[in-house]
């Protein structure tokens, strides 16, 4: 009759020891869930961030391309000038 006792009182011991770990594995499994919130919260925040940039490098490369044609064109009239000026009053 004792080692019965024995062995119940060995079975709760091993219960109660699972129980601390389910209750740990429990915590640590929530801990992990904030940090994977918190990982795809900083994921659509990048992503909308990259979109952004995307946008406003899109706009500088077209105020870019449009500065470059407009020195062009300054550039070719001052070229006309001066041929102009070489040719007619030199």
């Amino acid at each position: 009759m004792q080692s019965r006792a024995q062995g119940v009182e060995h079975v709760e011991r091993q219960l109660a020891e699972l129980s601390s770990v389910f209750e740990r594995l429990s915590l640590m499994v929530h801990e992990h869930e904030l940090m994977l919130e918190r990982i795809d919260s900083n994921t659509d925040a990048a992503l909308l961030h990259i979109e952004q940039s995307k946008v406003e490098v899109g706009k500088y490369h077209d105020s870019v391309s449009s500065n470059r044609n407009l020195a062009i064109k300054v550039f070719m009239i001052f070229v006309v000038f001066f041929a102009f000026y070489v040719v007619f009053l030199v």
